[in-house]
């Protein structure tokens, strides 16, 4: 194919492609631009040309500018490029104002917990437990790539996690965190973990809880990408649920144990202080035992439906039979509820009322 371009240009793109000669896209810009146009349009010519660019914010500025060139001045070749970006904010706009006019832009959202569990099915990690799936979808943030490797792990494991416990990250997906991890000081490090074991972690909470430069130690971890910023409420969020749980499984059991005991005292919800009390002991306790029987039945009393309004005429208490013959005699009519059309029961009977 080389020799079908024009001496200056496949000279150009040659010492940029092998690194032999000095070309660049500052020294030789038009004769490299017009190269890699020329080049796709006579791939074109034998056949139909797909460009692929996956990452793209990952690639290199003149590479880039390159592909924009000539994706601007292909025309009707048959030349079709499909790139992926991974955007945040502001650079989505940026990415599509250099595309060229006629591109076809597409959002990708985060998986839904039954795509993640489908997902995971396919590749081979099906049977899994639904609170697992559910956790699984929580801590990869509807990311394919993070719920298969999560669900790799859980494989790998003999021995699945106990309720409460975190899941197994993978060492391919903490690299992809600790490295920002690491560029926080101690002290900072340890804010974040006590907001990684926290149910809904605050500023408030955190200083609560002993960590008293949580405020300006948020801050530094939000600039660097670790902790998205909430302008709306005083929340600690983590940019993703990943970077939380990569953080409480590096940690070592004993400052995961001590960050559990300060928010023991510092939560204000008795359910959640039972559980990080929980979590901070080891062996048994009949004590933390007993609060931990009150904080279920305050759950189940939580979660326990309300009485319905009473819509008849008996006192309270009365037994069901008695209450339907107390309505009839006293000509009392209970309101209907819909049934099937042609279904209603005449006026004094019981039957379906009661």
């Amino acid at each position: 194919m080389s020799e079908r371009l024009p001496a200056a240009q496949r000279t150009a793109l040659e010492s940029a492609l092998t690194g032999r000669g000095e070309s660049s896209l500052q020294r030789d810009g038009l004769a490299l631009r017009l190269a890699v146009l020329s080049a796709l349009r006579a791939l074109a010519a034998d056949g139909p040309v797909l460009v692929v660019a996956d990452d793209l914010q990952w690639l290199d500025p003149a590479s880039a500018e390159l592909l924009g060139f000539a994706a601007r001045r292909l025309g009707d070749t048959q030349v079709q490029m499909v790139f992926a970006v991974r955007t945040e904010g502001q650079e989505y706009d940026r990415y599509l104002s250099a595309s060229p006019p006629d591109t076809l832009a597409f959002r990708l959202s985060p998986l839904s917990r039954a795509q993640v569990s489908g997902l995971l099915d396919h590749r081979g990690y099906a049977g899994l437990p639904r609170s697992t799936v559910r956790e699984i979808h929580r801590t990869s943030g509807g990311n394919p790539l993070f719920a298969l490797e999560l669900g790799r792990a859980l494989a790998e494991n003999p021995t699945p996690p106990r309720p409460g416990e975190p899941l197994p990250v993978p060492t391919s997906l903490r690299a992809l965190v600790l490295s920002r991890l690491d560029m926080l000081p101690a002290e900072a490090r340890r804010t974040l973990l006590v907001a990684s074991a926290g149910a809904r972690p605050t500023v408030a909470l955190l200083q609560t809880a002993g960590r008293e430069n949580a405020e300006a130690e948020t801050a530094q971890a939000a600039e660097l990408g670790l902790l998205a910023t909430e302008p709306e409420g005083p929340a600690v969020r983590f940019a993703h649920p990943l970077i939380s749980a990569a953080l409480y499984a590096e940690a070592p059991a004993q400052e995961r144990r001590a960050a559990h005991a300060a928010l023991s005292t510092a939560a204000s919800d008795p359910i959640e202080r039972a559980r990080h009390l929980a979590l901070a002991t080891t062996g048994t306790d009949p004590e933390v035992a007993a609060r931990l029987a009150e904080a279920a039945t305050l759950a189940r009393d939580r979660g326990r439906p309300r009485s319905p309004p009473r819509s008849d005429c008996s006192p309270p208490g009365t037994p069901p039979a008695t209450a339907c013959r107390a309505r009839t005699s006293a000509g009392c009519r209970p309101p209907r509820t819909r049934s099937p059309p042609g279904s209603w029961t005449s006026p004094g009977t019981s039957r379906a009322r009661c």
